[in-house]
């Protein structure tokens, strides 16, 4: 719906970038408009190694603050349980750092998950 709602909102020549990673099963473009309008289409997986000097240097000087990212902290008993709850978009889960963190004496996998206003599982909230 969103690929959509971008071809019909963009401009006759415009362009429309799509980032990220998608499952095989989104497979549904509407190419003949996006062909109808003229769009450029740039699209593709972040290049991580280009951008990451320049976002470290970013926040050692204080320009930005990940911690406004990474908003929830939640537990979880393994990354793999983590990795699947992202994997399946559950809600609160778009953006996962995996880290050790202590819980009760002892180091533990944590999640921190993106997104003001949702819930990550188990949260209670």
């Amino acid at each position: 719906m969103a690929l959509r709602w971008a071809v019909r909102s963009v401009a006759k020549a415009g362009t429309i970038a799509i980032i990220g990673v998608y499952p095989p099963e989104h497979d549904s473009f509407p190419i003949g408009e996006a062909i109808q309008k003229n769009l450029t289409i740039k699209m593709g997986n972040c290049n991580h190694r280009r951008y990451i000097p320049e976002l470290v240097g970013m926040v050692r000087s204080g320009k930005v603050d990940p911690s406004r990212v990474l908003t929830q902290l939640e537990g979880a008993t393994s990354a793999v349980e983590a990795y699947e709850a992202f994997d399946q978009r559950r809600p609160g889960w778009m953006k996962v750092e995996l880290g050790a963190h202590g819980v009760g004496g002892r180091a533990a996998p944590r999640v921190r998950a993106r997104g003001a206003g949702t819930r990550s599982p188990g949260s209670g909230s």
